[in-house]
Parts: structure tokens; C-alpha cells; sequence
């Protein structure tokens, strides 16, 4: 009875009060199956992912190349955030691989499997990026050309979709030799020792190419890499400085001088 008397005096706020429930209800339902719709669409699309990427390397692996992992996405999902890899989906990888590995090419030309793309220097003389295609999955194979201090990846010539973004070939890019220690665990590809190292180097990885007319015409004027003492008074403690603020990632650059002035290129 209390309940009927109570229910007579506040009929209208307690429908008032239902109808509210059951719209916040209905809608939270209509809202909630897209969302389970996505994260269904998201794990399909992630699984054909890995699946596509693990049949390149399975392919790979039989070249027996060394493939090392430069992707500084991928190193940032699986070593700074620690995602599985079982999970990853990027359209596409990028690994570095050391000028003798170049011969897969004539293997991977033939593979009717695949969609392979080859960029080459400006005056065709060398190989400098290699695209595997796969069910839209890419693997790119940039090659790096040992320097005197340094490995040089240089820009791609090919044309690439617009929704695919280089983190190397988009320009010309250096990798340091101190960073050539890679490891390999129970991934089917090495990576840097160093992860956190590698990609602050990343970030300021961009290659500038010196004036090398001037600079020969100054090394043979003054007959520099010549006299020992000189040497030993300026190129040695520079390497010095730059192994060292380097690894204690500190920000450089000349401000002027006169070894600016000279351009020299070491």
C-alpha cells in the first residue's frame, strides 16, 4: 500500500526518472556494438598483418640475410612500450641490410609470390633500397653503405603510395658505427643493443653532405690526414668529443671557426 500511495504522489517524477534509464540504456547499447564491431575489424586486420609479414621472413630466413631492425616505430611498440609483437600492424617495416646481401635480389626478381621494387642511385650504380610487397604488406630493405665513420642510407628514387611513410630513404641518413652491435633474441631479426640510443640518434640521423670540391681543395692545400700533428690536434679529439657527447646524448653543432669556414669533411 505504502508503495501504491507513493507511487500516486510522484507518478510523474518516477516515470520521468524510467524514461531517462531507458534511454541511457538503448544508447549505450546502440553505441556498444560498433565498438566490439572495431575491435573485432582491428584484431582481423592485426592477424592478417602478422601473418603477411611472418611469410616474408619466412622467406627471407632461407637467404640466410641478416635482417636489422631500424624501424623506429616498430623499436618503439616492442622495446620502449612493450607490445607484442604477435599484435603489430604497420603497412610497412623497414631493416637494414649490409651491402653482401644485395645478391637476394636476383632471387626475390624471380619470386612470382611477390611485388619487388628496386631503387637505385641517381646514376644507377648501386642498390639502394629494395621494396617486398606481400598482400599489401611491405618490407623494405634499406641498404647501408659503409663509410669511413658511418653508414649512409640514401633517399629512394621510387614512388611509393602516398599513405606509406619512410623512416629511412626519406632522405639521406646516417646510422653510426658505435650502433652497429645488434642482437637477436627469439625475434627472426636483430636490433640495436641499445634501443633508446638508437632512436635519440634517430632523430637527428638526417645527412648533410659537405661541399667536397672545397674541402679536397683545402685537404690538399694544408695537407691535412698528411701531417700527423694535425691529426692529433684536431680530427682525433673531434671523433673524442662527438663519441662522447654522443653517448651521453647531447645536442651539437659548430657555431663558426674556422674549421667551419674551411668545410672540411671528415
Amino acid at each position: 500500500m505504502g508503495f501504491i500511495r507513493l507511487f500516486k504522489h510522484h507518478k510523474f517524477l518516477i516515470l520521468f526518472c524510467g524514461f531517462i534509464y531507458s534511454f541511457v540504456w538503448f544508447t549505450n547499447k546502440i553505441f556498444e556494438q560498433p565498438s566490439k564491431f572495431d575491435k573485432t575489424v582491428t584484431s582481423y586486420h592485426a592477424s592478417i598483418s602478422i601473418k603477411n609479414i611472418n611469410f616474408i621472413f619466412e622467406y627471407l630466413s632461407k637467404l640466410q640475410i641478416n635482417l636489422l631492425l631500424i624501424d623506429p616505430f616498430l623499436l618503439d611498440y616492442l622495446f620502449i612500450h612493450r607490445l607484442p609483437f604477435r599484435k603489430f600492424q604497420k603497412r610497412i617495416i623497414t631493416f637494414g641490410i649490409t651491402n653482401d646481401s644485395i645478391h637476394i635480389i636476383n632471387v626475390l626478381s624471380s619470386e612470382k609470390k611477390f611485388s619487388v621494387t628496386i631503387s637505385r642511385s641517381f646514376n644507377n650504380a648501386s642498390i639502394d633500397h629494395i621494396f617486398i610487397e606481400y598482400n599489401q604488406q611491405l618490407i623494405h630493405l634499406a641498404i647501408l653503405h659503409e663509410k669511413k665513420s658511418y653508414f649512409l642510407i640514401r633517399p629512394t628514387t621510387v614512388h611509393l603510395s602516398i599513405d606509406i611513410n619512410l623512416s629511412y630513404g626519406d632522405t639521406a641518413r646516417v646510422i653510426e658505427l658505435t650502433e652497429k652491435e645488434f642482437i637477436k633474441d627469439q625475434l627472426p631479426f636483430y636490433y640495436p643493443n641499445n634501443v633508446f640510443h638508437f632512436l635519440w640518434l634517430y632523430k637527428r640521423s638526417e645527412f648533410l653532405e659537405c661541399n667536397r670540391t672545397l674541402a679536397n681543395k683545402m685537404k690538399n692545400q694544408f695537407h691535412i690526414y698528411q701531417n700527423r700533428s694535425q691529426i692529433n690536434l684536431v680530427i682525433l679529439p673531434m671523433r673524442n668529443i662527438n663519441y662522447i657527447l654522443n653517448k651521453l646524448e647531447k645536442n651539437y653543432w659548430l657555431a663558426g671557426g674556422t674549421l667551419l669556414g674551411n668545410n672540411l669533411c671528415f
